[in-house]
């Protein structure tokens, strides 16, 4: 459903008008599949990979309110989408997984992205899969800190204008 989604071969209420057609009580696999409709029926921006979806689930353990997907933010020379944002703290979550980010070259563009981020006022936790699949509590901490944190720190001076909700 994420990857239809992504590539725009389905909007949220495509799925859950076929939802609605197919399926009935007692059909297997229909509670599975209505949680993850009703979850994207009402206009949330497709994560990047299932593996970002894994995460926005923990933020939810975690207490957080439901993120931004696919934020974007206006860097000095690009605009880059942070996998994960929460805007009104200057709080995101890159899902850094070996596919995408395991070259040199991508670690590069990943670091001199990170460092653009923290300059803007942006506090940026990497997470990577094998934290989030063996350690999820670990994880569901982290989130709550790095929240916490974000909360008491002192305003950055930061343009808003910068970040469009």
């Amino acid at each position: 459903m994420e990857d239809a989604l992504r590539r725009r071969l389905s909007t949220p209420d495509q799925l859950g008008d076929r939802f609605q057609t197919y399926a009935c009580p007692g059909k297997p696999g229909s509670k599975v599949l209505r949680a993850l409709v009703s979850e994207r029926v009402g206009g949330q921006v497709p994560t990047g990979s299932d593996f970002e979806l894994r995460v926005a689930r923990l933020a939810a353990r975690a207490g957080l309110p439901e993120p931004r997907r696919q934020f974007g933010v206006q860097l000095d020379a690009t605009r880059v989408n942070l996998d994960l944002a929460w805007p009104d703290r200057l709080f995101a979550v890159e899902c850094d997984g070996i596919y995408h980010h395991g070259t040199s070259l991508r670690l590069r563009w990943d670091d001199d992205r990170q460092n653009e981020l923290l300059l803007l006022g942006w506090f940026s936790l990497r997470l990577t899969w094998r934290k989030v699949i063996n350690e999820p509590d670990a994880v569901i901490a982290l989130l709550r800190r790095a929240w916490t944190d974000c909360a008491a720190r002192p305003p950055t001076g930061v343009d808003p204008s910068r970040y469009p909700t």
